[in-house]
């Protein structure tokens, strides 16, 4: 629901201002790391206390994706910017299972961004600024299982502040972005640990500050 609202103002947003703007689509990758402080612990404590463990989890920090969605300059300085960021990060860790097999565990973290803000340039160079609204999963792949199992799902939002350095010519752009997120809320991983480690009902709260760099192409008429 909070993802279709957001869109919706992105929608609403573009059509009141395409009138007077040149709107460009925008396509590019996304390399982003995330502390993952309180993740890790509990990974860690998986490690520490798990006999016969083959492979160890190591830690999760680096997550990467596609970027979509488009520009609408204002003029030449000023823009607005939406965007949907699809981000994920995998691990494995292996034991031998009471059958004496050895037995692969996979976990995946994945982020589902929805994005708008306001960007400023100043020739080659800009800086930025977003609201986002992020879906973080967290997924195991039991052995044997057919599919991924999402053991936990939470949105929460984040604000971006990004430095811009782009190139243009008069059909396309292409732009590097260099950001920082700062989230607005943090989630509660609690569900995690019972999956991982039998954990109880308290609290675990998870802030997930993250630092990355989008690499990114404007399709159309530069302004």
């Amino acid at each position: 629901m909070i993802h279709k609202k957001l869109a919706i103002i992105v929608l609403l947003a573009f059509a009141a201002c395409k009138v007077s703007g040149q709107f460009n689509v925008k396509i590019g990758y996304n390399a982003q790391y995330t502390v993952f402080n309180k993740t890790n612990q509990l990974f860690e404590q998986y490690n520490k206390n798990t006999s016969d463990l083959s492979l160890q989890f190591e830690k999760f920090h680096f997550m990467h994706g596609l970027e979509l969605g488009g520009r609408l300059m204002l003029g030449k300085r000023t823009a607005l910017d939406a965007g949907f960021t699809s981000l994920f990060t995998t691990d494995n860790g292996s034991a031998r299972n009471v059958g004496g097999t050895i037995a692969n565990d996979e976990w995946r973290i994945s982020q589902r961004v929805l994005s708008l803000g306001l960007e400023n340039y100043y020739r080659i160079f800009g800086f930025g600024i977003q609201l986002g609204n992020i879906k973080t999963n967290y997924l195991r792949d039991f052995p044997g299982a057919k599919s991924k199992l999402s053991v936990y799902s939470e949105s929460y939002y984040n604000l971006r502040f990004s430095l811009i350095f782009q190139a243009k010519t008069g059909r396309n752009a292409f732009a590097l972005k260099p950001y920082y997120n700062y989230p607005l809320s943090s989630i509660n991983i609690a569900t995690v640990d019972r999956s991982l480690n039998a954990g109880g009902n308290v609290p675990i709260q998870e802030n997930l500050s993250s630092y990355g760099i989008a690499i990114v192409f404007y399709n159309g008429p530069q302004i």
